[in-house]
């Protein structure tokens, strides 16, 4: 929690807005195929169609990414995400991997982690 808050920090004190970066950066990264985003305004779906069309700060990108490195890649379990351990083990974190090398994970959904 305490690197994910400086880097917050940093960019409210470049002026700029994480979250407006963590959008454009899904959107704008070619290894991201799905991006979900949750709306639950029109203010915030217009909000989010502008940046869509902005460039991505590069340079702030780096600067997060480096704010953030020791917790960079890592995978946070928590009571009843069975299904998001599912998808990392089962979708892209299995990529490229054999498919015996692959884990199943009992009681999860079987769009996700399933056995292949």
């Amino acid at each position: 929690k305490k690197l994910c808050k400086e880097a917050v920090d940093l960019c409210t004190k470049l002026g700029k807005d994480i979250v407006q970066t963590a959008f454009q950066y899904t959107f704008q990264n070619r290894d991201i195929t799905t991006t979900l985003v949750g709306i639950t305004s029109a203010e915030q779906l217009e909000k989010n169609l502008l940046w869509l069309n902005q460039p991505l700060d590069d340079e702030l990108v780096e600067m997060v990414q480096n704010a953030l490195a020791l917790i960079r890649n890592k995978i946070w379990v928590e009571r009843g995400s069975e299904e998001n351990i599912a998808l990392a083990v089962g979708g892209y974190w299995a990529q490229g991997r054999a498919a015996h090398e692959r884990k199943h994970i009992e009681g999860t959904s079987t769009n996700l982690g399933a056995r292949q």
